[in-house]
């Protein structure tokens, strides 16, 4: 049986979905809306970007959610900036290998309901496949979600402190 990631993977092959053309306008468009989405995290901003960002059918893993649909991202994502005071995410560089492109970036977040006043940073990569339209259809993110969310959660956040502590 395979695994969500395998299977889309899978489902979002160039053959099935195409891809924008290597060096293309429609490449650089493509990248330049993933970087303009993170610019300005916010409820209202995710919520009006997510779908011309999202295929209709796109696949999703953050390490916390997986999720299908871009209806169903752009409702986790806006839920997720709500609870942010604020989230800065830099666009580090990116690469791309065949219809595989590779975004790595810088994340600096303050909570609303942990550690506030407190800005927590977390590096991640996150592998993506567009659409020959330019939208995403595959966004896979690779994150150390302990140090950059579970963390700080209370309680939680201490059991975490303590094992790595131990280790």
């Amino acid at each position: 049986m395979l695994s969500w990631h395998d299977r889309a993977l899978e489902a979002t092959t160039a053959e099935k979905v195409g891809t924008v053309a290597p060096g293309s306008p429609e490449e650089a468009a493509a990248v330049a809306a993933f970087k303009d989405y993170w610019s300005s995290f916010t409820p209202d901003v995710v919520r009006a970007k997510a779908p011309k960002l999202y295929a209709e059918d796109a696949w999703f893993d953050d390490t916390v959610k997986s999720l299908r649909g871009s209806d169903k991202i752009a409702h986790y994502m806006a839920e997720s900036a709500a609870g942010a005071e604020s989230c800065v995410v830099e666009l580090e560089d990116w690469s791309r290998k065949g219809p595989d492109f590779y975004m790595r970036w810088k994340m600096h977040i303050e909570f609303k309901k942990f550690k506030k006043g407190e800005l927590t940073s977390s590096i991640g990569l996150t592998h993506l496949r567009f659409n020959k339209e330019g939208r995403i259809v595959y966004h896979q993110d690779y994150w150390d979600s302990a140090r950059g969310l579970w963390e700080h959660v209370p309680v939680l956040g201490w059991m975490i402190r303590k094992l790595k502590a131990r280790i």
